[in-house]
């Protein structure tokens, strides 16, 4: 680990000059909004801004630290440590970055012809059921192996499924709480959600007690490092890369799932400041 920390495993520059011109656009869009606004008198307007910025930036940071940094080489040595960084990485970051975005900024972006073209050929309900399905079949030992063995393949699958997690997240976060569900609607979307993504989860737990397995991404890891072969299952001590690991590995995901979904509920129900103008809400996922 102190290995991959101080030499094998290098800090992603050209992700991190994406992510910093991505921030400088937003803060633009903040500084342009806050100068020609008129509902930025009001002090309620200032602070929700301020929260959401404060948002956007963590979102943005854990993005980084997650795919940017050696935390990345690090998460592949165990089940565990790889199902929670894949956790944080499609539960914790698209919730972030929607609750960043202030509705002064989307409004524009979101009624322009090809945004809404794509929003009506990905609703969020489909996009939950692509999300659910292209994580379970992730983790199955044929396709993980395969897929890990050409970077530009798995690079594609995992921004696949954080655009769709994203999406998924609409009728609970979205930018524009006129497009929220209703609180009633929203436990029963949440609740899918729940029984969608659980199979996945279960996938570590049962194949644990039945077989166990190997960890692919280890191996693809040590030959990247040039580590002898015989140091692919000793790098951590037990249990990890044994059933409990695996088990392990199952519940961080369920339960961060959950804890995501818990925390959004409540973020979602508030009342934005730009609903003072509007009244009702529509409870047709869009």
């Amino acid at each position: 680990m102190i290995t991959l920390l101080l030499g094998e495993a290098t800090w992603n520059i050209p992700l991190l000059w994406l992510i910093v011109g991505i921030v400088c656009l937003y803060g633009y869009g903040l500084f342009w909004h806050m100068k020609t606004s008129n509902e930025m008198k009001d002090r309620t307007w200032k602070r929700q801004f301020y929260t959401q910025s404060a948002y956007f930036l963590l979102g943005m940071s854990l993005l980084y630290f997650l795919y940017g940094s050696p935390i990345l080489a690090i998460s592949n040595l165990s089940f565990s440590f790889h199902m929670i960084h894949m956790s944080i990485f499609l539960f914790i970051v698209p919730p972030l970055l929607l609750l960043g975005i202030p509705f002064l900024l989307y409004h524009p972006i979101v009624n322009t012809p090809l945004v809404k073209k794509v929003g009506k050929l990905f609703p969020p309900i489909y996009s939950l059921y692509g999300f659910a399905f292209l994580l379970f079949i992730y983790h199955f030992p044929p396709i993980i192996g395969s897929i890990s063995q050409y970077p530009f393949i798995q690079n594609g699958y995992m921004i696949g499924l954080f655009l769709l997690s994203l999406r998924s997240w609409w009728p609970i976060i979205s930018p524009d709480g006129v497009a929220r569900l209703s609180k009633k609607n929203m436990k029963k979307y949440a609740f899918k959600s729940v029984l969608l993504v659980t199979p996945a989860c279960l996938f570590f737990i049962v194949s644990a007690w039945l077989e166990g397995a190997s960890n692919p991404l280890l191996a693809e890891l040590s030959e990247h490092v040039c580590l002898p072969p015989e140091t692919s299952t000793s790098i951590l001590p037990a249990p990890f890369h044994t059933k409990y690991d695996q088990v392990a590995a199952g519940l961080f995901m369920m339960g961060l799932h959950k804890i995501a979904l818990t925390v959004g509920c409540k973020l979602g129900n508030k009342k934005d400041v730009h609903l003072k103008l509007k009244k009702g809400r529509r409870d047709v996922v869009k």
